[in-house]
């Protein structure tokens, strides 16, 4: 278990990310530092109804349901989810908090992958919107305590909670509320932030293909974080909700949300490597495609230039179709197939014309541009989306 204290506001914050970007998140503290006391707050301060299990006290039926006879009386049976469920469920948000889990058996860790990966409580799909937190104390300090298997604990952001004398002095004395005036992570995202997101992380694992899936082998580690396909994917969902704005903060927000979702070695390693990308303005890269050596330039640093200027491009469309960063960034596409990086440039190009299908038609298409890039086109199959224009 990580045991480094974070800042209230860097925690608050990555947890408000992770809810917003329905990847489950994982508090990890001693018995009796206010852990309960915290998830009930940020519900309430988000007006959000709010349920809770003591993973001690159930069995594998409340999680997944119990049967019942089918109502269609053919002699068959359900699941029938318990009330936490239907409750969340019927109020399309929410915020499910998994008590004490690694007082959990196996059999209850079990039924609550379920939940935390697909959301199915018995038949009942729980909404994004349903936030899932769980609290565990390290298991050498929980009443009859059990070690997360990897498994589960594969499906958790890991947070350390060690709150501060400073701030549990403010909550006693003016209130706990207060604590959620320390959020800055945004309540909404936009298709540029996580293309910009996405083209980082994809960029790493194409340079890194080691640590897309790597199973913990160490036995002391099994119950933390650890990288895998799915929190490759739930790590840019998470930070394109984080700040970006290179300052400490967001700097140190990025660094404790990779770390809680992908484990300490590959987190520092992709944060290193972001570091040393040097990535070039997008916005100038459109201006003069010829500032890149693109035949001299490593894929994944490549990966993550075409990200960044797909995204700026995007969102450039969004505000101002006819500003040009879209045919653009198509040129800069042109000049990296040019180079024989074609295989690179062709999911950008299919999020480049998806954007202008889904809601941008008025931006002309330059086709002199367009025409260099046929034979990409034709190959990611997305000619018909650019025909009568």
């Amino acid at each position: 278990m990580r045991t480094e204290t974070i800042a209230q506001d860097i925690l608050l914050t990555v947890m408000d990310a992770a809810g917003n970007a329905a990847v489950p998140v994982l508090l990890w503290g001693q018995p009796g530092t206010g852990k309960t006391s915290l998830v009930r707050t940020i519900a309430e301060a988000n007006d959000l109804p709010f349920r809770a299990i003591a993973c001690s006290t159930v069995d594998p039926t409340d999680l997944g349901g119990f049967p019942v006879p089918s109502p269609d009386d053919n002699g068959g049976v359900r699941m029938q989810p318990r009330q936490f469920a239907i409750d969340l469920a019927t109020a399309g948000r929410g915020l499910l908090f998994l008590d004490e889990l690694s007082t959990a058996t196996p059999a209850v860790q079990a039924g609550m992958l379920k939940i935390c990966s697909e959301r199915f409580v018995g038949e009942i799909y729980l909404p994004d919107a349903v936030r899932i937190v769980a609290a565990a104390n390290p298991a050498d300090q929980a009443a009859n305590g059990f070690e997360l298997e990897p498994p589960s604990s594969n499906r958790f952001l890991h947070l350390p909670y060690t709150p501060s004398i400073d701030d549990w002095l403010t909550g006693m004395t003016v209130g706990w509320d207060n604590v959620t005036d320390k959020l800055t992570a945004t309540t909404t995202t936009t298709e540029a932030r996580r293309l910009k997101a996405l083209s980082k992380v994809t960029g790493f694992i194409r340079n890194r293909r080691t640590l897309a899936q790597a199973y913990p082998s160490d036995a002391s580690k099994t119950g933390e974080a650890w990288p895998s396909l799915r929190t490759w994917d739930w790590l840019h969902k998470v930070l394109a909700y984080l700040p970006d704005d290179n300052s400490d903060r967001s700097l140190e927000c990025r660094r404790v949300a990779t770390i809680g979702l992908v484990g300490e070695a590959a987190g520092v390693e992709f944060l290193t490597w972001e570091r040393t990308l040097d990535l070039p303005d997008p916005e100038k890269v459109i201006a003069d495609p010829t500032s890149v050596d693109w035949k001299a330039i490593r894929n994944d640093r490549l990966y993550a230039i075409l990200g960044a200027v797909t995204a700026f491009a995007t969102e450039k469309a969004m505000s101002d179709p006819q500003s040009g960063a879209w045919n653009g960034a198509l040129a800069v596409m042109g000049h990296a197939a040019d180079a024989n990086k074609g295989d690179v440039v062709m999911p950008f190009l299919r999020n480049l014309v998806t954007v202008r299908k889904q809601g941008n038609a008025n931006v002309a298409i330059d086709h002199k541009v367009m025409a260099k890039l046929v034979p990409l086109i034709r190959d990611a199959g997305i000619m018909s989306d650019l025909r009568g224009n």
